[in-house]
């Protein structure tokens, strides 16, 4: 779902959701973690 997210705001609101959803928070890495350097 991430992987369309231009902006590292979009990232967080897309990662967030997820997490709201019950996605547990271990299963959701940040965008460094998943190599998103290009995300600003």
């Amino acid at each position: 779902m991430r992987v369309h997210c231009r902006t590292l705001d979009r990232f967080e609101e897309e990662r967030a959701f997820l997490f709201g959803a019950g996605v547990p928070a271990e299963f959701l890495p940040g965008a460094r973690e998943l190599g998103r350097e290009d995300l600003t």
